[in-house]
């Protein structure tokens, strides 16, 4: 996985194999998930991982209940993307702060 991605169509080439730099004959990160399970993650940061996997679900998610292509769902979330500057954690906070992805319980310390 890219540590930094510049926008979200990177991003989701990544997840799914798609062109360039990101093409392999497994279909990308979703296309190991369906063959090796998590099996295959164990060299990935698990929260990177994890924020990725929830923003390709909300991109998924708003392609479907608004019924509009992939490519101008991406481009219409990229701005909010790059206004974060690509930080994923930003990201998905501003995503959360929207409803649009749910809040995780808290583990550790913080959880009371």
């Amino acid at each position: 996985m890219v540590p930094k991605h510049t926008s979200l169509v990177d991003m989701h080439n990544e997840w799914c194999g798609l062109g360039g730099k990101h093409e392999n004959d497994f279909g990308g990160i979703n296309g190991r998930n369906m063959a090796y399970g998590k099996k295959w993650r164990g060299h990935l940061p698990n929260q990177q991982y994890s924020r990725t996997a929830r923003i390709i679900a909300v991109i998924g998610k708003r392609v479907a209940d608004t019924n509009t292509s992939i490519p101008s769902c991406i481009s219409e979330m990229d701005v909010l993307f790059k206004e974060n500057k690509g930080v994923l954690s930003k990201y998905v906070e501003e995503l959360q702060l929207q409803g649009l992805i749910p809040k995780k319980a808290s583990h550790g310390k913080t959880k009371k």
